[in-house]
């Protein structure tokens, strides 16, 4: 971590960013890079403001698992444990053999269980409903993106093991600790939160195969638009959904990354090496995050550029977050707009992250 910082190449990076909006295909923009425990580089532009907040999506997820891993290092939670073990009600409809672990890896085989606001405000209603999920398929068999689902199970998890509110465990582990706002729960509200737009139109899945490297790769989405634009309603961003709801900025993020980069080799180590239903690549997932690897699909995993060990996870929209331990240096992209054609953001996440990893 001894190179130092090429502040030509982050100008480059900017440039890049700025195009977005430039471009009409962002309202707003943020990125931000940061090494040694400090912002090294930031922007914004368009519509966004140094205090603008944007929604993480799925990146709120590695915010989730990443607050698990000192549970799990206690022994306080244990991955080779069933979830009904911390969770009675989760047992039903034959779920009892569903390890903490398959969720945490995207085994769980639950994908597409509903949680919704009648039920997600409570601990009784997030149990109720868990109770009459069913599985898809048997656990720990097959890979597939939960889009919401797991992420809820964890929340679950974390409060039973302290007693207390997942967002409020989150931020003490995460964000206190940095002298940051919580990035997930009632608090968000209080600064601007840029509304999420929706725009274009989904191409041929024949121009899709050329950029992801064939048909194989194009797959249909997991969440629908409307669920993903039910974040711009107050309310949704109140609860705090442990899946894709937490909003920040994007200096925020690389700084809570460097944190992460401090978590013991368990939240590192790669534990599910499935090919994924999903998408058709090898999911490279630990207990907390994605890793790059050497696979040749490091693109695929929104972290084109860094090292092989690179972690973090992308969200909806092409939300960027990611840290190298080999160089130190952590990267967050968020700006508004789920655009319909996946190109967008496989090419641009590409390009961000290759130019931000230059930059040492």
């Amino acid at each position: 971590m001894g190179e130092s910082v090429d502040f030509s190449g982050a100008d480059r990076l900017a440039a890049r960013v700025r195009d977005e909006v430039d471009s009409g295909r962002s309202l707003g923009t943020q990125f931000a890079l940061a090494r040694n425990g400090s912002v090294i580089a930031e922007g914004y532009f368009g519509e966004a403001t140094p205090d603008t907040r944007f929604c993480m999506f799925s990146a709120t997820k590695a915010l989730v698992s990443a607050t698990c891993i000192p549970f799990v290092e206690s022994g306080a939670l244990d991955p080779s444990r069933p979830v009904a073990h911390y969770i009675p009600e989760f047992a039903g409809n034959g779920k009892d053999h569903v390890l903490v672990e398959h969720v945490m890896l995207m085994q769980g085989g639950f994908p597409y269980a509903p949680m919704g606001p009648k039920q997600w405000a409570t601990s009784e209603g997030r149990r109720e409903r868990m109770a009459g999920w069913r599985l898809d398929w048997e656990p720990g068999t097959r890979c597939a993106y939960h889009p919401m689902a797991a992420h809820w199970v964890l929340a679950e998890l974390i409060s039973t093991v302290t007693g207390r509110p997942y967002t409020d465990v989150v931020h003490e582990t995460l964000t206190s600790p940095l002298g940051l706002a919580p990035l997930i729960g009632p608090s968000v509200v209080e600064d601007p939160c840029h509304d999420v737009r929706a725009t274009g139109e989904r191409p041929p899945d024949s121009a899709i195969a050329e950029v992801l490297g064939g048909m194989h790769y194009v797959m249909p989405s997991t969440i629908s638009l409307d669920a993903l634009l039910v974040m711009n309603h107050p309310a949704t961003r109140i609860a705090g959904v442990p899946g894709g709801g937490g909003f920040a900025r994007a200096g925020e993020i690389a700084l809570v990354y460097q944190r992460l980069l401090a978590l013991p080799a368990v939240a590192f180590e790669i534990r599910n090496r499935m090919v994924s239903d999903t998408d058709n690549v090898v999911a490279n997932r630990s207990l907390a995050f994605v890793i790059a690897g050497d696979d040749g699909f490091a693109a695929h995993r929104w972290m084109a550029g860094p090292s092989p060990r690179a972690f973090g996870h992308m969200g909806a929209g092409g939300q960027i977050a990611w840290a190298d331990p080999d160089t130190g240096l952590s990267f967050a992209f968020v700006h508004d707009t789920l655009d319909q054609d996946p190109r967008t953001d496989f090419l641009r996440s590409r390009d961000l992250s290759t130019l931000a990893s230059a930059c040492v």
